[in-house]
């Protein structure tokens, strides 16, 4: 890396009854960038669905609060995506 390097760091919470999951993404550029959230962009895919539903999430998408996206059976057929769109900005 050097220092006009950019590196952006998201973390992931999921919380449910027996506890709290945490994970972390980084995304690297090689020149200063900016990420900008793109408003109405929150999406979730349902156990490996083509068809995502939007959710109003984005204004509980960078609070304490979170997400509520209701119960999650375990298993395969529990998962899910949620996916959101940031628009790249150069400094």
């Amino acid at each position: 890396m050097t220092n006009l390097d950019t590196v952006h760091v998201f973390t992931g919470v999921i919380a449910e009854d027996n506890g709290i999951v945490r994970g972390n993404a980084a995304i690297r550029s090689a020149k200063p960038t900016r990420l900008v959230f793109v408003p109405g962009s929150v999406r979730f895919y349902p156990n490996q669905s083509l068809l995502g539903h939007l959710i109003d999430g984005e204004n509980y998408l960078f609070s304490n609060t979170g997400i509520n996206i209701g119960n999650v059976n375990p298993g395969w057929a529990g998962q899910g995506v949620l996916v959101t769109d940031f628009r790249v900005l150069s400094n």
